[in-house]
């Protein structure tokens, strides 16, 4: 494995079925390993059972927001590197992201080289 790729996963959240599989197909493509769920309370579900390296959540999605997944990992995983994408690339969105603790905040649709050179410099 390449040293600029993270040993972990990449967890990417979306309610987005094609959107989820060609971000984690992406990835996958450029090294990284990368697994996907439909939904924030799912994403909750596996980072208790299995460590990944970051995750990757859009904001909105039924149930809890990313947002609220930001913050839920704030407190059971700290160091996490959570990087939060959105479609809404107003300020309020973008600041609430960060405010909740997320490392970084994305346009979708997501530029996968950004994305990748976003998570090398978290990973690294």
């Amino acid at each position: 494995m390449s040293a600029d790729v993270p040993a972990g996963p990449i967890l990417v959240v979306d309610d987005d079925d094609d959107s989820r599989f060609l971000l984690c197909e992406a990835l996958r493509a450029r090294g990284f390993a990368a697994l996907s769920v439909p939904s924030a309370a799912a994403g909750l579900i596996h980072l208790a059972r299995a460590k990944v390296a970051a995750v990757v959540t859009d904001v909105q999605m039924p149930g809890m927001s990313g947002i609220e997944l930001c913050r839920q990992l704030r407190v059971s995983h700290p160091a996490l590197a959570v990087i939060v994408m959105s479609s809404a690339l107003d300020d309020e969105t973008w600041a609430q992201a960060l405010a909740v603790g997320a490392t970084t905040f994305m346009p979708k649709p997501i530029k996968v080289d950004s994305l990748v050179a976003e998570l090398r410099t978290l990973l690294a």
